[in-house]
């Protein structure tokens, strides 16, 4: 009895081992992808910026000043996506401590964090009980729902829309359902939707507002999922524990 106990023990602390092992290794995977992306972002600014500079060296002796001016906005426009790129970064690696929140306070300070970019003609409903309960860390659940606001308003754009936050309780952890009446995404898009620096706003968008999300909400042990159609708008699918030490995996997210 006393070995089978032993034993026992020995396979609990080696599957403990392969857990963290596994949890490392998807951290460190997912850190070197971002690593590769961010180089390869950065480098092309960084190349114009470069570029500009060599230009203006040539020209200082020249009188052609429009020309000149033209290159230094060029230089610092590059410089001010370096900063927005690397900001976004700082966000995502900024540490917290996880407790339980009311969800519908941390939105409504949320929305006031962003009630000078809130455009009028989006109307923004929160059905979310009073009592609705999630363990999170909370300075990184309000960059979750920052980034979202966000993109819903580049969404929607100039047209009137909707943002619809809609909370549903389960047993061990809360599901919430963040929809807005956007123009949808492509079929083709959604697989890559929350890989780094994939944008489909083209120069207006660097990419990182939701794969930050998806690793935010990874952080604190819960899952997202997407769910749109052209024409018919967008809803990001989010479970996150109501307690402390419950892991939502995938298959609750279906």
């Amino acid at each position: 009895m006393i070995l089978l106990v032993e034993a026992i023990n020995k396979m609990l602390e080696e599957l403990n081992k392969r857990k963290e092992y596994l949890i490392q290794t998807e951290r460190l995977a997912t850190f070197g992808t971002l690593l590769f992306s961010l180089a390869h972002e950065l480098n092309n600014p960084l190349n114009n910026i470069y570029t500009s500079c060599q230009i203006l060296l040539e020209e200082l002796e020249g009188e052609n000043l429009e020309f000149k001016r033209e290159l230094l906005l060029e230089i610092e426009k590059e410089i001010e996506r370096v900063q927005k790129i690397i900001r976004s970064i700082l966000d995502y690696s900024k540490p917290g401590q996880k407790e339980k929140i009311k969800l519908k306070n941390l939105l409504n300070e949320t929305l006031y964090l962003l009630r000078g970019k809130i455009p009028p003609q989006i109307e923004i409903n929160l059905e979310i009980p009073e009592d609705f309960m999630v363990f999170a860390d909370p300075q990184q659940l309000k960059q979750v729902f920052i980034n979202l606001f966000k993109n819903s308003f580049e969404a929607i754009g100039e047209s009137k829309g909707k943002i619809i936050v809609k909370g549903l309780e389960n047993k061990d952890y809360n599901t919430i359902y963040f929809s807005d009446t956007g123009p949808g995404i492509p079929a083709k898009d959604l697989p890559h939707i929350f890989d780094p620096f994939f944008t489909t706003k083209g120069n207006k968008g660097y990419g990182l507002g939701l794969f930050i999300v998806y690793n935010l909400i990874k952080n604190n042990q819960g899952s997202i999922k997407i769910e749109s159609e052209v024409g018919k708008g967008t809803t990001f699918i989010i479970n996150l524990p109501k307690e402390e030490g419950k892991v939502i995996n995938d298959r609750e997210n279906s």
